[in-house]
């Protein structure tokens, strides 16, 4: 978790979230924006694959991942 400032009273739900393997980092921010990075090809994380369809099952399967390690309930599962 990272916390997102007073505005977010403190609740779990109002946090920016964020999921990393050995391969890859998935951030899932309070306002709904994402990022996914892939480690083995981009360790700076330069290059934000979200929005690249080639990566929707990676995408899905860690918010997944994130969703079931901390019982949230955010937008789409």
């Amino acid at each position: 978790m990272v916390w997102a400032g007073p505005d977010s009273k403190m609740q779990a739900v109002n946090q920016h979230w964020s999921i990393r393997t050995k391969r890859w980092r998935y951030i899932r921010y309070r306002n709904g924006a994402e990022e996914l990075y892939d480690h083995d090809k981009d360790e700076y994380e330069w290059n934000n694959l979200a929005n690249n369809p080639e990566f929707a099952q990676i995408k899905k399967e860690l918010k997944a991942k994130l969703l079931k390690h901390t019982g949230l309930k955010i937008g789409e599962q």
